[in-house]
């Protein structure tokens, strides 16, 4: 359409209807819109004139009607009404560009909602996708698309948020009751076919430090809950407050059978960086203060040999028989371990008297006098030639032990007393004849960090 004709159409338009009215009327644009036309502008001062165009302009009813592509450089502000086209939406999208790069422009959804009676819903953006069609091939279907990249920066700390979502609702009165999610999702999938449905699948990588999910939420508050589909009621629960402290927590609606199982297809560590453990019955502690560990062994020496008898004559000064005659072990928590020893004393005089002691090494050195045990001794045969079990305990504590979690390693002396005696100790099997001596065995135990010492 020649210049000339175009501006006496418009002002055909500017003499029939100011451009607040416009509704009567249409823009009927026979070719596409460059990105950088020749705008229809109304004057700010005078509403009926309309600067000229180079663009063709066509005037109909009810509707504004654009063949071709639409480039909007600010925003496109509806009062009502709804954008169409027909006979229907185009879905051929690739490599075009419906909102160009050169706008430097934000699309900006501005709804402003006064309503002060109505009961309603409002929504700013309601995308509806339906495939309809039967296919057998493959497809890939997505709601929402973002592709969100920067890969120039040089210098600065650039941020990007793929989704940044800041819902906020709050009551001007102390009234009804305000629910208010960041995220809400109904994930359905369904037979006949196999099917998998999740509710979130990410991907996090690249960074020096990569994070998962990131939560803070109100001291007092739940973290995480998990629920049951069978009833919601039964769930688990995450919270994490102060300091760092966390609870998980199991909770049954109708009974107390929310049980918690670990399943690992591995190692099971349980690392208290401040020594304390503790085991609880309905929140009632009923280990030994913070030393739920006490009973735990911490080393076993079992000498047992199955093809041969052993025996070590005791000497008349404390010696260690034998370099296996040991108990290697790592300092608990409590920094309190016992010892046991349970052995076979095989003895051929009269009157002797076994001495035991424990020693820091395989050549008998004498840990401290508390532990060896020569005053009385811990077996003396009296008149007669006896044999017999004999079991030998000792305590130790921090001053006679390495640092927690660091290795000890003791030694059992024996001794006749100063005097010459025939004794042995014994352990094995005589396989010949089918008999037996019992085994020779030294036991740590962890013992809890307060001991009731009688006063």
């Amino acid at each position: 359409m020649p210049k000339q004709k175009l501006i006496s159409k418009i002002n055909r338009i500017r003499n029939r209807t100011s451009l607040k009215n416009s509704n009567k009327y249409s823009l009927h644009l026979d070719r596409t819109l460059h990105k950088n036309p020749q705008p229809i502008k109304a004057s700010p001062d005078k509403e009926n004139e309309i600067t000229e165009t180079i663009l063709p302009v066509h005037v109909a009813e009810d509707f504004l009607l654009i063949q071709g592509d639409l480039y909007v450089n600010g925003f496109l502000n509806m009062s009502s009404g709804v954008i169409t086209k027909t006979p229907s939406l185009d879905t051929d999208i690739t490599n075009k560009k419906y909102i160009d790069d050169q706008f430097k422009q934000t699309v900006l959804i501005d709804l402003d909602v006064t309503a002060t009676t109505a009961s309603d819903d409002w929504t700013a953006l309601k995308i509806d996708l339906d495939k309809t069609g039967a296919t057998t091939t493959n497809n890939t279907i997505y709601g929402l698309r973002i592709d969100c990249d920067n890969t120039t920066a040089t210098n600065g700390i650039v941020s990007m948020y793929g989704i940044a979502n800041t819902p906020t609702l709050t009551f001007a009165a102390d009234a009804g009751a305000a629910v208010v999610a960041g995220i809400t999702q109904v994930v359905t999938g369904g037979a006949p076919s196999t099917s998998w449905g999740y509710g979130l699948i990410q991907t996090v990588t690249g960074s020096d430090s990569n994070y998962g999910i990131v939560q803070t939420v109100d001291n007092g508050g739940i973290d995480i809950e998990l629920r049951s589909s069978a009833d919601t009621g039964d769930k688990c629960t995450i919270s994490t407050t102060a300091n760092g402290a966390t609870t998980i927590e199991t909770i049954d609606n109708n009974a107390a059978l929310a049980n918690l199982t670990l399943d690992v297809d591995g190692d099971i560590t349980l690392d208290s960086h401040s020594g304390n453990f503790i085991a609880k019955k309905a929140g009632t502690e009923f280990s030994a203060a913070n030393s739920s560990y006490a009973g735990m062994i911490l080393g076993y020496t079992y000498l047992h040999p199955t093809d041969a008898q052993v025996a070590h004559e005791i000497q008349n000064s404390m010696t260690v028989e034998d370099a296996s005659h040991r108990i290697i072990f790592k300092t608990p928590p409590s920094e309190k371990v016992e010892i046991e020893l349970s052995c076979f004393i095989n003895v051929g005089s009269t009157d002797t008297n076994i001495d035991v002691g424990l020693s820091d090494n395989s050549t008998y050195n004498s840990i401290g006098a508390g532990f060896e045990y020569d005053l009385g001794g811990v077996w003396f045969s009296d008149d007669e030639i006896d044999d017999d079990i004999i079991i030998v305990k000792w305590v130790l504590e921090a001053a006679n032990l390495a640092s927690i979690g660091s290795s000890n390693t003791f030694y059992i002396g024996f001794s006749t007393a100063g005097s010459t005696k025939t004794a042995n100790i014994s352990y094995g099997v005589r396989a010949s004849h089918g008999l037996s001596n019992p085994p020779f065995i030294v036991k740590a135990t962890a013992l809890p960090s307060t001991l009731d010492d009688g006063s």
